[in-house]
């Protein structure tokens, strides 16, 4: 190989090692932002998981993980929860929570959806939440 296709191949390397601290900086700064100024959605289920007495101690919200930011995060339960407000009613949004989704699945996490102020899918959510609470008993 000459010397040019490898310094070129090296800098291709340390460009997208940028790009990823980049993004992850930039993923942690949004991170801080958002449990600085919860959507309203999220501070709706956290009033609701209070309310049933739900406690999950390393429950994280807004922390991220795989290249996203999941609403809420627990490893010990490799649990994700989303909350989808109306913001995830397009076809646009539902694609991408899709991708995300399928990605934290392969990493071995629950996902449960719930869509924000519905009190029957707030229900099927405690419910899961519950039966995987049993599981690691």
């Amino acid at each position: 190989m000459s010397k040019k296709k490898r310094l070129k191949r090296q800098l291709k390397r340390k460009v997208n090692k940028l790009k990823k601290v980049t993004n992850q900086n930039f993923l942690y700064l949004m991170s801080n932002k958002l449990n600085k100024n919860l959507p309203k959605s999220e501070i709706w289920f956290n009033n609701q998981m209070k309310f049933v007495g739900l406690n999950i101690k390393d429950l994280k919200p807004n922390k991220p993980f795989l290249g996203f930011i999941p609403d809420y995060r627990s490893d010990s339960l490799k649990l994700i929860i989303e909350v989808d407000g109306n913001f995830h009613d397009s076809d646009n949004v539902k694609q991408k929570d899709d991708k995300k989704q399928k990605l934290y699945e392969k990493s071995g996490y629950t996902v449960i959806r719930v869509i924000a102020y519905n009190e029957n899918s707030l229900r099927s959510c405690f419910l899961k939440i519950k039966d995987i609470l049993n599981k690691h008993k």
